[in-house]
């Protein structure tokens, strides 16, 4: 028995040899190399996805005051849908203020807050209709 332990030691110690070449290979070499490469690279990786969040925020911001409604206004109550629109010429419902309008209330209603200024439909039925509300208008 204590013969058979010792070749069991012998040939675990030999299957390490064996991965102690595979260590020193080139290819390992070059993991490493590549590993190391996207460590170091990772803060610059950050702020870049900081500066590109933060110039998408400030052009969804001026889309909305370029497109949104104003303030004590409400295109789809007046216009109804944008999607359902068919004279593009009435300069009562602009279609893109109208589209504008509703992505802003989409946002609202799924953020629970209440849109333009009315109660949202998740005070009074619950936070899941809220849900389904703004994915209905998206």
């Amino acid at each position: 028995v204590a013969q058979v332990a010792i070749l069991l030691r012998v040939l675990r110690v030999a299957r390490v040899m064996r991965m102690v070449k595979l260590v020193r290979s080139p290819m390992l070499a070059d993991l490493a190399n590549m590993l190391s490469g996207f460590l170091i690279g990772i803060p610059a990786l950050l702020w870049v996805l900081a500066f590109f969040v933060f110039i998408l925020y400030m052009v969804g911001l001026m889309f909305r005051l370029a497109f949104g409604p104003l303030e004590n206004e409400s295109y789809t109550w007046r216009c109804g849908a944008a999607d359902d629109i068919t004279n593009f010429s009435d300069p009562e419902c602009p279609v893109h203020f109208v589209y504008g309008e509703e992505m802003t209330e989409a946002w609202r209603l799924m953020s629970r807050r209440p849109p333009l200024g009315q109660i949202g439909f998740g005070e009074w039925f619950g936070a899941r209709s809220s849900w389904l509300k703004g994915g209905g208008v998206l």
